[in-house]
């Protein structure tokens, strides 16, 4: 199931198949979707669902599982999916929800995920109402979580399609390349770290400065700076 608010009518929307593809390719099968609807049965692909009447946040998630929550209420099933994790019954399991970073909710993210990917742009979802089209872009980022003992499985399969962080280390993307110009005066310069770097370190706020420091070859101060959200134009 695959949830997103578009208006106030609605909070369900579809999984696009290329979505479904990564998420098989680390996990094999999903054994249950705990929040799915009933209107979505259609684009189920987990061996066991439950829906709103049956109401998966009573429930045990036992195996492979992937959530997907209402984007307009996502803490109670964020809290579930760690608290399943930890109690041994979810072996593994993938979350798709929104990047709501300044949330009390994202605060669990940040400390008991083993991995988080950032997803680049918005995902455009599957209007169930309309033949399952590709329509509607995400109101906002998202983000897929990750619980699991194989993340360096998780890391290489999602890592051409968004910012990995793992374990709050960086997982560098392969075409990570792109340098983020600085202004001095009139003059364009090219700073060591790049825009996407900059995101990036913003994001590993509980990881140490020296160890990111050491990564991008900067000093301790100027991650410090960046973290800091202070201004950019000391990087050299």
């Amino acid at each position: 199931m695959t949830r997103m608010v578009k208006n106030k009518n609605t909070d369900y929307w579809g999984t696009p198949c290329e979505i479904k593809t990564l998420i098989k390719n680390v996990l094999g099968e999903i054994n249950i979707d705990p929040c799915a609807e009933d209107l979505l049965t259609k684009n189920i692909w987990a061996n066991q669902y439950f829906t709103v009447k049956t109401d998966g946040l009573t429930k045990d998630w036992v195996g492979k599982i992937y959530m997907n929550p209402p984007y307009s209420n996502p803490a109670p099933w964020v809290e579930k999916f760690f608290f399943e994790y930890e109690k041994g019954n979810m072996k593994e399991g993938i979350g798709l929800l929104p990047a709501s970073t300044d949330t009390r909710w994202f605060g669990e993210v940040w400390k008991r995920s083993r991995a988080i990917c950032f997803w680049y742009g918005r995902i455009k979802f599957l209007d169930i109402l309309d033949g399952y089209e590709e329509k509607y872009p995400a109101a906002k980022g998202s983000v897929f979580v990750y619980c699991g003992s194989d993340e360096q499985k998780f890391n290489q399969i999602f890592c051409p399609f968004g910012e990995i962080i793992s374990r709050n280390k960086i997982i560098m993307p392969i075409n990570h390349s792109q340098k983020w110009p600085r202004r001095k005066g009139n003059e364009i310069t090219s700073a060591k770290l790049t825009e996407k770097d900059v995101r990036a370190i913003r994001r590993c706020l509980y990881t140490p400065s020296k160890e990111l420091a050491d990564y991008y070859k900067v000093s301790v101060t100027t991650i410090d700076r960046v973290k800091a959200r202070k201004s950019w134009k000391h990087v050299k």
